[in-house]
């Protein structure tokens, strides 16, 4: 087998011949289409988290018991990760920084934000529901209709896909408790030596349960059994 031939920058699977000049495999780029086109829309799964509102951010309820005497409540805890999805360095914030790069690269105008960050519907005058793409849709769209360019240019995509699957997962989560996201900790850059002589640098991520851990950039795999010298090569002496 050819070891030369060009691998994906998201997953690190072999490109096709034909994927030429592709940088980014085609179910890596449907995958990432994929997760934009859940978040969007009036049904999407954003709208649905912004939609939820207090629901997502207290979990349980106050103890409202009888008894006397002048008890109070403690404040409720509040939900982090759902409110950092929603918060300025969430969801939206982070989708139009991709589109802000993109644009960049691409030598286009930096579009303006404007109305809600959700899908919201009206009723007009004449009773009618009309629908209002939030600044989430128009990001959306504006990614989409760009995928074909980053899939031949964006050496970067493994992290916008990263970025797009850890949203859906993490407001899937916040709409039911009962779906427990994988566990995965950052443990540190790949040690892994280049070809031009420097490091991978990919921030690596490990289930604690899992048996290996694989770095998603140079496709370098460590076992368990070689942890410990991951961990002296991440932190040399």
């Amino acid at each position: 087998m050819n070891d030369d031939r060009p691998r994906c920058v998201s997953c690190t699977h072999w490109l096709r011949p034909d994927d030429d000049p592709r940088i980014v495999c085609r179910q890596c780029e449907s995958t990432a289409k994929g997760n934009l086109s859940a978040l969007a829309g009036s049904q999407g799964l954003f709208a649905q988290l912004v939609w939820a509102g207090p629901d997502v951010l207290l979990p349980g309820q106050r103890n409202q018991g009888g008894g006397g005497g002048s008890r109070v409540d403690a404040p409720m805890p509040v939900r982090l990760g759902p409110m950092n999805l929603l918060g300025a360095g969430g969801v939206v914030g982070t989708l139009q920084r991709w589109v802000a790069v993109w644009y960049k690269e691409l030598g286009f105008r930096q579009p303006v934000w404007r109305g809600n960050p959700h899908y919201v519907m009206m009723v007009n005058p004449a009773g009618n529901k009309v629908g209002r793409p939030g600044q989430l849709d128009n990001a959306v769209t504006i990614l989409i209709n760009n995928l074909p360019w980053a899939t031949e240019h964006r050496d970067d995509f493994g992290q916008f896909a990263r970025d797009l699957n850890g949203f859906v997962e993490q407001i899937k989560s916040a709409l039911d408790p009962t779906i427990e996201p994988p566990t995965r900790v950052q443990i540190g850059r790949c040690p892994q030596p280049t070809e031009v002589g420097t490091k991978c640098g990919e921030l690596l991520s490990a289930n604690p349960w899992s048996n290996s851990i694989k770095c998603r950039r140079c496709g370098s795999v460590w076992t368990r059994a070689d942890w410990p010298k991951l961990g002296d090569a991440m932190n040399p002496a």
